[in-house]
């Protein structure tokens, strides 16, 4: 029972140690940021999505009927470019409709910093005409 009683501390302990060790290693947000850009191009792609059925036989000669969900859901794609030149696209129904081609914009978004402060990403906020 004592030697029960033992590795069950010593579980506990690893769970602490890796809990710990994920807690540190999180992702966070750095201040909201604002950028100028350019919207460079807009661009729609429908609704693909199909079911498709196939057929085949198995090895012991029993016919397979099979169903795959192949395609894509609609995409309303605004690609930008910041002042920094860099250029990124989102899919945002809303961005599209309300933004054009040529556009000058205001960017907002948040740096994504690793435990040790390093920039690991980007998370886009919004953008706006001005």
């Amino acid at each position: 029972m004592l030697k029960s009683a033992k590795s069950t501390l010593n579980i506990a302990k690893i769970i602490l140690v890796v809990v710990f060790f994920s807690i540190l290693s999180c992702n966070h947000k750095g201040q909201l940021k604002y950028e100028k850009g350019i919207v460079v191009e807009k661009q729609y792609f429908p609704d693909t999505k199909n079911v498709v059925m196939g057929t085949g036989v198995s090895s012991n000669g029993g016919v397979i009927i099979t169903t795959h969900c192949v395609g894509d859901d609609e995409k309303y794609i605004v690609i930008f470019k910041c002042e920094h030149g860099v250029i990124f696209s989102i899919n945002r129904s809303e961005l599209y409709g309300s933004l054009n081609k040529n556009d000058s914009v205001e960017i907002k978004y948040y740096e994504v910093l690793d435990s040790e402060n390093k920039l690991v990403d980007f998370d886009f906020v919004s953008a706006a005409r001005y």
